[in-house]
């Protein structure tokens, strides 16, 4: 019994908790601003995690990407890209990452 215990207790230590799909931030310097689409910034960054339609009739797209064990390390990565209502790219609006040691 004890060895379940123990074992369980350094499963909760060592486990990890991820949010979003992961991405590269810096692929995001491929993109062009008036040339590229959201099809490239999809193909280059992977699915959307939010979406939000702007009065004027842009789409500000958003990936974000977030893990932490229960040890408090992690990392994250945050990106939002702004398009006209083409699709073609604006520019980026944000992009940060994080990383907790």
């Amino acid at each position: 019994m004890r060895r379940f215990a123990i074992a369980g207790a350094l499963a909760l230590l060592c486990a990890c908790v991820t949010v979003g799909n992961k991405f590269d931030p810096a692929k995001a310097d491929q993109l062009t601003p008036g040339t590229s689409t959201i099809a490239d910034a999809t193909r280059l960054l992977g699915p959307i995690s939010a979406e939000t339609n702007m009065p004027d009739g842009t789409k500000l797209l958003q990936w974000q990407y977030s893990r932490g064990t229960a040890v408090g390390t992690g990392s994250g990565a945050h990106m939002a890209i702004l398009f006209d209502t083409q699709g073609r790219m604006v520019r980026i609006a944000h992009r940060s990452t994080t990383k907790v040691h």
